[in-house]
């Protein structure tokens, strides 16, 4: 280094990086800083001296210190190398080139920052270039106010949200209460080290009014002064409306499987239809070439019958379309009707069907939608069969568990309390642990030709019922679903009711109209029977006209209509009748009638004489009753 000096070597190279175009230091092969330019001092923060020397051990992390200035000069010898460091928060890119210089090697270190000095610009951020490029891009709506509440700046976005020119609404106050001065100086007062703001509420649009989720923060300057406020908007209408559109699509997904499972029971349900009819047909031709009633063959009949329609009405319950018609009721009960139905699925399929209830203390009782939990249990048991080989046994098991704490499952914690466990256990193919992690997700599936939509639905069911799903599963050992509902406080039902006297039957004119002949006939026989003066029509227009030109004698009591008319249907005549002649109606249908049930007293086909009675004897104590 004295050498240097002496020979003023060291001035001319001092000259030399006092006019380099980029900050510029010199080093030794011994790991001596010779000199830097003026732009690399300002840079490193070292001041206008050129002494020492030597940089301290600690300078950027010891990039510029004696040993590794050693090693960088021996491994730049060959070619140039480029190398980045961090001074604060500044981030800089070193190009490391060794040159000779008057017989001796030096390495010169160039110094380029990689990011502006934001420090030394007198425009906001937005102002830039770039930022504005990113602003306008967003697809929310970015608002920002001065100190005084004065819109400064909005994006493209927040033009098409609200409706607003390019620069209308510039240098205005904002048009909405939620900015006004009052939340500004909240949001002075919190400091910048605060979250930001964040609420819900409705604002105008162009259109209509619309609801927006808001995020309000204080706008700081990049010395850390507050210079304004930025308002960040997102329009909640459109995620609603994708809401209520993910819901319709969640009921289509269910009624999709229930028509997909009705398909697939349909072939062993009509061997079960056809063995019926044989009974039916055959009794009643011998009970026809009999001189007298043969008792065992009418009840042969009966019997038929009665299944035949306990079936007929599982099919169209489990089939129907619904919205969620909650009820408490004994589930016990109610899987024992539905066992029929789950083991003739479970047939189709050459399984076999162990259906255990265990018994205990009292009903389980619960309270949900009969027909969406119905579904579950037919998915379950079909998955279960649908993975089983020929001739395996799938067990279906209802019993009780208690938590005495939260209990963890699949659709999440279940508080502490009673529950009905329903399990559908098999012994085939299995899953892996990561199928079992995407079991209950859409569209995903272990079976070659399925969906992947029917556990996605039970899922959505049994957490709606407040419930929860577990599996259990090995490969080549089988799987086991578990699905817990809530259980209801049992209450014995008082033993000392009274049955009530019904009332005379006597000057009671019922109106009937059915389409359907041989119905017709039988409904009219069984009524005079009972007593009952019946009027029987075939279709609407006729009762229409009937009631337009009936006199107050021979008016009826009530009305008794099909829904399925030919022409105008027995819904809109029951209104009509309703409003204006005031009488009464009862509405029946092979097919349960939603909107029926709940406008008008309803009874389901096909019903027997005594149920035919009761259901007038309770209109005429209660019109309203439904």
């Amino acid at each position: 280094m004295e050498q240097l000096v002496a020979s003023g070597n060291l001035t001319f190279l001092e000259e030399a990086l006092g006019i380099a175009p980029d900050p510029c230091l010199i080093f030794s092969s011994q790991g001596e800083a010779l000199c830097w330019s003026e732009q690399a001092a300002q840079l490193l923060g070292l001041g206008d001296c050129l002494r020492p020397y030597r940089f301290s051990e600690g300078l950027s992390g010891g990039v510029f210190a004696p040993p590794a200035i050693k090693a960088r000069f021996r491994s730049a010898r060959a070619s140039s190398q480029r190398s980045r460091i961090q001074l604060d928060s500044r981030h800089v890119e070193v190009l490391w080139r060794v040159s000779d210089f008057r017989g001796r090697r030096l390495l010169f270190a160039y110094l380029r920052r990689l990011e502006p000095d934001f420090s030394k610009q007198r425009h906001p951020l937005f102002s830039t270039l770039t930022m504005h490029r990113i602003l306008e891009s967003l697809p929310v709506a970015v608002v920002t106010y001065s100190l005084e509440g004065l819109i400064t700046y909005y994006n493209q976005a927040a033009q098409r949200l609200y409706g607003w020119d390019a620069t209308a609404k510039v240098g205005r106050p904002s048009p909405f209460p939620v900015a006004s001065q009052d939340l500004f100086t909240m949001l002075e007062s919190m400091g910048s080290d605060s979250p930001p703001l964040e609420l819900c509420c409705r604002r105008p649009g162009p259109d209509k009014e619309m609801e927006v989720r808001l995020t309000v923060s204080p706008w700081m300057n990049p010395n850390g002064y507050l210079q304004g406020y930025l308002e960040i908007t997102e329009d909640l209408s459109q995620m609603r409306s994708q809401e209520r559109q993910l819901e319709i699509s969640r009921r289509a997904l269910v009624q999709m499987q229930k028509m997909e499972a009705v398909g697939r029971l349909a072939g062993a349900m009509a061997h079960d239809f056809n063995n019926l009819l044989v009974v039916v047909r055959c009794n009643s031709e011998l009970q026809m070439a009999s001189n007298r009633v043969e008792t065992e063959l009418m009840q042969e009949i009966l019997e038929a019958g009665a299944r035949g329609q306990e079936l007929t009405q599982k099919l169209l319950t489990f089939a129907r379309s619904s919205n969620r018609a909650y009820e408490r009721f004994p589930l016990c009960h109610k899987l024992e009707m539905f066992r029929a139905l789950l083991a003739r699925a479970v047939r189709s399929r050459q399984c076999k069907l162990n259906f255990v209830i265990e018994p205990g203390p009292s009903p389980i009782l619960v309270q949900g939608d009969v027909s969406q939990l119905e579904n579950v249990f037919m998915n379950l048991v079909m998955n279960a069969a649908d993975a089983s080989s020929e001739g395996q046994q799938i067990e279906f098991k209802l019993t009780r568990r208690e938590f005495p704490g939260d209990y963890l499952c699949r659709t999440g914690r279940l508080p502490p309390g009673s529950y009905a466990q329903i399990s559908v256990s098999d012994h085939g193919c299995g899953m892996s642990a990561e199928q079992m992690d995407h079991l209950f997700e859409p569209f995903f599936t272990t079976k070659p030709e399925g969906n992947g939509l029917g556990l996605a639905a039970a899922y959505g069911v049994i957490a709606e019922h407040g419930g929860g799903i577990e599996v259990e599963s090995r490969i080549q050992k089988g799987t086991t679903m578990r699905v817990f509902l809530p259980a209801l406080a049992y209450v014995p039902e008082p033993s000392d009711a009274k049955p009530v006297a019904l009332p005379s039957q006597q000057q009671t004119r019922v109106l009937l109209i059915e389409d359907l002949e041989h119905i017709r006939k039988l409904v009219t026989r069984i009524l005079a029977k009972q007593g009952y003066q019946v009027v029987a029509l075939a279709s609407a227009e006729e009762a229409e006209r009937f009631l337009e030109e009936a006199t107050p004698l021979n008016l009826p009591t009530l009305v008794m209509s099909d829904v399925s008319l030919p022409g105008r249907n027995g819904l809109e005549l029951a209104r009509e009748v309703k409003q204006r002649f005031k009488i009464p109606v009862l509405l029946t249908s092979g097919y349960t009638s939603e909107n029926a049930c709940q406008e008008f007293p309803f009874l389901p086909k096909p019903f027997s004489p005594q149920e035919l009675a009761g259901a007038i004897e309770k209109l005429k104590r209660d019109p309203q009753s439904v």
